[in-house]
């Protein structure tokens, strides 16, 4: 099975097993390293330390000055054997011939390993590996002086091979066990750490986060609202596309990371101060002359919080939705209203013919063709465009509600349109005037002519006013909400004075569907 097809967990574990079991074994191997470094270390001084002790010695002083072997002298050999657990102590005279030695047959007899002429020749002690009668060994060689300070002889001492790896063996099964408990443990603590890790990461696979992250970024990204979020010390840390926009709208910049969220707009102090990390909130926000509506939520992980997420919506934009759900619910009713109307009237028109109740039909005509009665008909016939039917015929009930009247000239006829984002933007801004028409109570001396031309969607108001409203009105129509509408739209505004009448004159770029081309 390959790696790759096993869970994160196992993967973990596996990982970390082996970092540890690598750790370890280099552990072990430059421990045992140093151990027999020093080992064989110790065993050289200890052995230059006997035989340092052995060479002052009165009995094998004497022997070596008489050069004859004796049972004193086999007996202080063997003792020192026995005492500091040598292999062997050999006293050898100048002749490099045995004194003493383990086997009583190879007393008088020439050393073998040729490694003791360094003791012999310069009177230096020192040590080495050979082989000699009794295998090979690790000896040392320590000259011996009488009391006239002439060297006599030389001791050898030493231990053969097999017992020096008995002593290393009996320190290495104490590390081997050690190492065997290192790794136990090591397989409970790679167990461990994958298991927490995996929590860590929700108990998820690397895949299912990486599909996770996708996922999140594209709907992150692709949210037309602005979205922000920031830490506990509320720093900017993450903005989606349409966040940046607005950052950059609001606080003119291009880089929000690393600032304060209240730094770039102050407003939004109140919610950056409040500690209240379990709810939600939401509240408007007025900037620039926009309305926004500003949602917060906290963002907990394990009780503590570690930031918050700020959702800004535009309220220009909800209140559009708004109206253009309504304005297709009024044109669809409109529809329905006349053509159920339309078939009462012509059985009407009909009878009164057929009766030949002339003054009924006539006075019949003239109340159905009354302005009330005809609007919602003409903007169906004369406008192609359901938003703007709609929004017009909205427009009537809100001014007939008020008591003024709004009467709108159609020419020429407007078709339907392909970009319905610059027709909400629109009716954004007629509304916007409406409203302050409406204020100023100057709706009975205002006309208003809608028609299509070049491309473009033109709209001028006729105002009977006088200069102060005039001024009042081109000051409202200076504000930044009027003037973002503009700029996002890619309108253009013209004001003109005929005679008494105050003309406004709004040029927004229409562009229809190929078959109205």
């Amino acid at each position: 099975m390959k790696l790759k097809q096993l869970n994160l967990w196992l993967r973990l574990t596996f990982l970390v097993f082996i970092a540890l079991l690598f750790t370890l074994s280099f552990s072990y191997y430059q421990i045992n390293k140093q151990l027999i470094y020093n080992s064989r270390e110790k065993q050289e001084q200890d052995l230059l330390k006997i035989g340092h002790l052995l060479s002052k010695n009165s009995i094998i002083i004497n022997s070596l000055e008489d050069q004859s072997s004796n049972s004193s002298l086999l007996k202080e050999t063997h003792n020192a054997e026995e005492a500091f657990n040598l292999d062997f102590v050999v006293v050898m005279t100048m002749d490099k011939i045995r004194l003493s030695h383990p086997d009583h047959e190879k007393i008088y007899k020439k050393f073998q390993g040729g490694d003791e002429k360094k003791a012999i020749k310069f009177g230096v002690a020192s040590v080495s590996t050979a082989s000699g009668t009794l295998g090979e060994s690790l000896r040392g060689f320590v000259p011996v002086f009488n009391n006239n300070g002439k060297e006599i002889g030389v001791i050898s001492i030493g231990l053969t091979t097999n017992k020096l790896s008995g002593h290393l063996n009996k320190m290495r099964k104490s590390f081997s066990i050690s190492l065997l408990i290192s790794l136990a443990v090591s397989i409970i603590a790679a167990i461990f750490t994958a298991y927490t890790i995996k929590k860590q990461m929700h108990d998820l696979e690397p895949n299912e986060i990486a599909i996770l992250l996708e996922e999140r970024n594209a709907m992150f990204e692709n949210v037309h609202d602005s979205i922000i979020v920031t830490d506990s010390n509320n720093k900017i840390t993450l903005a989606n596309n349409s966040g940046k926009l607005l950052l950059k709208k609001l606080a003119h910049t291009d880089s929000p990371y690393s600032h304060t969220i209240d730094s770039l707009i102050p407003k939004l102090q109140s919610h950056t101060q409040d500690h209240n990390y379990q709810s939600n909130s939401d509240e408007l926000l007025h900037q620039n002359g926009i309305d926004y509506l500003i949602s917060t939520a906290p963002i907990v992980v394990r009780k503590k919080n570690v930031g918050k997420i700020f959702i800004i919506r535009d309220m220009t934009q909800l209140i559009s939705l708004h109206d253009q759900l309504q304005n297709t619910t009024t044109y669809a009713t409109s529809l329905q209203s006349q053509s159920h109307d339309f078939l009462n009237k012509l059985h009407v028109i009909y009878g009164l013919t057929d009766l030949k109740d002339y003054d009924q039909l006539t006075k019949y005509l003239e109340k159905i063709l009354e302005p009330e009665q005809e609007f919602a008909s003409r903007m169906v016939y004369l406008i192609k465009n359901p938003l703007i039917a709609g929004f017009l015929i909205g427009e009537r009930s809100r001014f007939v509600e008020n008591q003024f009247p709004f009467m709108v000239e159609i020419s020429p006829d407007i078709p339907t349109t392909i970009d319905q984002s610059s027709i909400q933007i629109w009716i954004s801004m007629i509304k916007y005037i409406n409203s302050h028409i409406l204020k100023i109570n100057c709706a009975s001396d205002t006309q208003i002519r809608l028609g299509y031309l070049e491309n473009n969607l033109e709209t001028s108001y006729s105002f009977l006013i006088d200069a102060l409203e005039v001024d009042t009105l081109k000051k409202q129509l200076n504000s930044t909400y009027f003037k973002n509408a503009l700029l996002e739209s890619n309108s253009s505004i013209h004001y003109e004075t005929q005679s008494e009448w105050f003309i406004l004159s709004i040029k927004t770029p229409y562009e229809t569907t190929k078959e109205n081309k």
